[in-house]
């Protein structure tokens, strides 16, 4: 992957958190410029989604530029709250 980084990459929060640790994967996910959060109601009110929203906020400060932020879901209720997770402390 760091010879050939992939056009999109699927990651759980635990790997994502992963590669953010080490040098390598910082320097893969450095151009990142989306990330989609499918079943965002899944992880938003526990601990995962703790990780997955550290972790973003850690992306965010790797990357160059404004990071887009998509969440997917079927239900996302309440709708206010699932949005303050996703976009951070922006």
């Amino acid at each position: 992957m760091l010879r050939h980084p992939p056009l999109i990459l699927v990651s759980t929060p635990e790997s994502l958190f992963i590669l953010l640790t080490s040098e390598g994967g910082r320097r893969l996910l450095s151009t990142i410029r989306t990330v989609i959060v499918d079943e965002i109601h899944a992880v938003i009110a526990d601990k995962r989604g703790s990780h997955l929203s550290i972790s973003l906020e850690r992306l965010q400060h790797l990357v160059a530029g404004p990071l887009t932020r998509i969440g997917l879901s079927a239900t996302q209720r309440p709708i206010d709250t699932v949005g303050r997770f996703l976009v951070g402390a922006a």
